[in-house]
């Protein structure tokens, strides 16, 4: 059993890696102060990568002295820092060996939770000087003196302790964590993590399953872009393969939302649907995305759907005319004459080219 610390409160709990029947290296990380850790997989109840956990038993040096730290450790699955357990018997300690109390520990946590804490830049030596003027340094300890700008960062006598600690919570393990996982990434993880409702595993989903999965996927993922949206639904569209901008249940979704997206995630859809054939239904939607003072945009969409249109489909064009004329829309000299050329391309756009044309000629 371990001590479990959570916010200042003590209690019991068995560990991750006592729960896995079978626990496994993941990989072995090697700490700035030289210490090495095993990193073990942990499962939830259906066998499936839930975390990582890696037991931490790591020097901590302060004026001169020296002892050991040793404490469990646990990641989730996406490599962020989760929480920390005590070994029995054991407990962290201070200078002089002061023992952490119960809000000590609770704010060991919270720093360690913290991903930019005030020490986050400054080296070990930059921690303490022997500068003592009041205005610019507190004594904590015995003979050290804690630079003021972290002293609300750290558990006051156990500076070294909180920032070794902190460097091996947050440090370049958590990239290592992140890579791991992203080899494990096989369709029960997937159909996991897509269920858990949780947008730090969502957006980690995302951005590193191949296209295979993605295509596999498709309907949860729309459904799941549907629900966030915002910044989650940008990164839906940034990371979709563009083979899949073609499937019809894409382009339905898409016409569907289109005119709620946020402008950056207009952007990025207009980017990727440059690259394949438009259905009428998301065509008409982009031509009422045609707006006033969006002229970037506009021209791009109006391409898009010059691109797009034939003679089988003329009244999407015959749509875009209209709105052209009837938001004033301004274009460029070139797309003006692209616009105007179709008149020659399409016998029953004449009369809509021409209404567009004389508009064009009144403001010039």
């Amino acid at each position: 059993m371990f001590y479990t610390i959570f916010h200042g409160l003590l209690f019991l709990s068995f560990s991750y890696v006592e729960a896995s029947k079978n626990p496994v290296i993941a990989f072995q990380y090697l700490t700035d102060d030289s210490v090495g850790l095993d990193i073990y997989e942990y499962y939830d109840a259906a066998g499936l990568l839930d975390g990582y956990t890696a037991h931490v038993n790591t020097p901590v040096c302060e004026d001169s002295l020296c002892y050991k730290a040793e404490l469990e450790f646990y990641w989730n699955i996406t490599g962020n820092f989760a929480e920390f357990k005590l070994m029995p018997d054991r407990p962290l300690t201070k200078l002089d060996h002061v023992p952490f109390s119960k809000s000590d520990y609770g704010k060991l946590m919270d720093i360690l939770l913290n991903q930019t804490p005030s020490f986050v830049y400054l080296k070990r030596n930059e921690l303490v000087s022997k500068n003592t003027d009041e205005n610019a340094l507190e004594i904590d300890g015995i003979s050290s003196a804690t630079v003021t700008q972290v002293k609300e960062d750290m558990v006051e006598g156990a500076i070294y302790t909180c920032y070794t600690l902190w460097h091996i919570a947050n440090g370049e393990i958590i990239f290592n964590i992140k890579e791991h996982t992203i080899k494990k990434l096989d369709k029960p993880l997937i159909h996991k993590l897509l269920g858990s409702k949780n947008l730090e595993e969502l957006f980690f989903v995302i951005e590193n399953i191949d296209s295979g999965y993605f295509s596999i996927f498709l309907p949860e993922i729309l459904s799941l872009a549907e629900e966030y949206g915002g910044y989650f639904i940008k990164s839906v569209i940034e990371n979709m393969p563009v083979s899949l901008m073609k499937d019809d249940i894409v382009q339905n979704f898409f016409s569907t939302n289109f005119n709620q997206l946020e402008h950056q995630a207009q952007n990025s859809l207009l980017e990727k649907l440059e690259e394949v054939r438009l259905k009428k239904s998301i065509l008409v939607v982009l031509i009422d995305g045609i707006l006033p003072g969006n002229s970037l945009q506009n021209e791009q969409i109006i391409r898009m759907v010059i691109k797009n249109t034939n003679s089988e489909n003329i009244e999407v064009l015959i749509k875009m005319f209209e709105v052209l004329r009837n938001r004033q829309i301004v274009v460029s000299e070139d797309l003006y004459k692209e616009l105007i050329s179709l008149e020659d391309r399409y016998e029953s756009l004449k009369k809509e080219v021409r209404r567009f044309r004389n508009i064009h000629d009144k403001r010039h």
